[in-house]
């Protein structure tokens, strides 16, 4: 069911060679075993359990198991020769493999299944306004987004694309930016892609750490933890990207914050792409208990490792609100640390991750978090109403999912979003162990 009023068309009446297109373009080899082992019908996918990995890089990039006594600088450690690595090196002339962030072990690595670049990056993305938008087929109001605002620039990323490029390096407010998804984990993050005054170009390495995507920069080939932003091995190891706030939520909630916004359109990549667009090739993938694919890592058992969670740092304090906690109340309110914290939750967005047809894929919801205190000092409560929106105590101004007042006496003003990631619990956890789970029952 669609949660505006515009008109939004939800027919696909496309053939299954769309998808196919998807695989092809992706390489049947990272999906394979969920994409075709699994069906329509209520048996979830099979996921691998284990793996004896095996070094796959040449010799001659290759040192010994034990490389020596290494050095250690600002955020990093550099070896006297390369350390044993699960990938291959061979494409990869222009990095330093001798050097790694702190906490990373080398081993760590996995082949995706996919080489560099062959999940295509976007790099002249194009935009169109929103009455444009609404003719694509699969564009449907409940259609999954990323959004970001940089000063008054509201821009819109259709899952439908990212599911298939991942990467998109973009200009917004005149800020170069890039903005990364990783089907993985559902994990979508925007950074600032300047560093020490040189802008980068990011495009994907096609390799994994913990089940989630690695990009490259093309100044040092250095790799790129997507879920940090952090530079993991080569010359730029230890730095880390500057995050821009980023919310995964429906097409209709875009257009009720951002009526003037745009959206990134297919015309950003040859028309060979533009069949693919509106299917996934992750079918099921966020089925419960379903395994990660390619982690082979511990699970902690706190959660389902599937299980989307918005996960939030504040200082030195991290803490994941389980979307079944979210739904249920629809405005959490409580503190992470000392911050003060709202969080938002509605329905009517679907999962990019569920369905061949991502139209056809069930309602996950989409959630939100905000500093609620005012800059003039006021700290706004807030209940949610049957419009889907949410409503301050103090001043009944009405509030999007995305923080944004559209009426009221508080019109136009925005809520300062906290640094909150979506994401699936297993990928949240492992980054940041030490994390805390929000329980409603304590909170009460």
């Amino acid at each position: 069911m669609h949660t505006t009023g515009m008109v939004l068309t939800g027919t696909m009446d496309r053939t299954r060679s769309g998808l196919l297109t998807v695989i092809a373009l992706i390489a049947a080899s990272v999906v394979a075993s969920f994409a075709c082992s699994s069906s329509q019908s209520s048996t979830r996918a099979e996921f691998p359990t284990q793996v004896t990995l095996q070094p796959t890089a040449t010799a001659e990039s290759q040192a010994s198991q034990t490389p020596g006594a290494p050095t250690f600088g600002d955020g990093f450690v550099e070896y006297p020769e390369i350390p044993i690595l699960n990938v291959s090196t061979r494409d990869w002339e222009d990095t330093n493999f001798r050097r790694y962030a702190s906490e990373v072990d080398p081993s760590d690595f996995v082949h995706g299944g996919v080489g560099r670049n062959d999940i295509a990056p976007i790099y002249s993305p194009k935009f169109i306004p929103l009455g444009v938008a609404v003719l694509f087929d699969w564009m449907t109001a409940d259609h999954p987004m990323v959004v970001l605002e940089i000063d008054g620039d509201a821009r819109a990323y259709p899952m439908a694309m990212l599911t298939i490029h991942e990467i998109v390096n973009d200009t917004v407010a005149g800020e170069p930016i890039v903005v990364t998804y990783c089907p993985l984990c559902y994990t979508a993050l925007a950074f600032k892609r300047t560093v020490d005054g040189r802008s980068l170009t990011f495009g994907s390495t096609g390799t994994l750490r913990h089940s989630n995507q690695l990009m490259w920069d093309d100044a040092t080939d250095s790799w790129w933890q997507q879920v940090t932003g952090q530079a993991i091995v080569g010359d730029m190891a230890g730095t880390t990207l500057e995050p821009v706030p980023v919310f995964i939520t429906s097409f209709s909630e875009f257009i009720r914050t951002y009526p003037s916004g745009t959206v990134l359109s297919p015309e950003s990549m040859p028309s060979e792409f533009h069949g693919g667009y509106g299917f996934t090739a992750y079918l099921n993938y966020d089925w419960p208990n379903n395994r990660p694919y390619l982690f082979y890592g511990e699970l902690d058992q706190r959660l389902d490792p599937i299980e989307r969670v918005l996960g939030l740092e504040a200082g030195e304090v991290s803490m994941a609100f389980p979307f079944k906690d979210l739904s249920d109340s629809r405005v959490t309110e409580t503190k992470v640390g000392d911050q003060d914290v709202v969080v938002f939750w509605r329905s009517g967005m679907l999962s990019p991750l569920d369905q061949e047809v991502i139209a056809e894929s069930r309602d996950i919801g989409s959630a939100a978090a905000f500093d609620p205190e005012l800059p003039d000092g006021r700290i706004l409560t807030f209940t949610s109403v049957a419009s889907g929106g949410f409503v301050d105590d103090q001043t009944g101004s009405e509030w999007t999912l995305l923080g944004r007042a559209l009426s009221g006496a508080l019109a136009g003003t925005q809520l300062d979003p906290l640094h909150a990631e979506n994401g699936m619990w297993f990928v949240w956890e492992v980054f940041r162990p030490e994390t805390l789970i929000y329980d409603p029952d304590l909170a009460s």
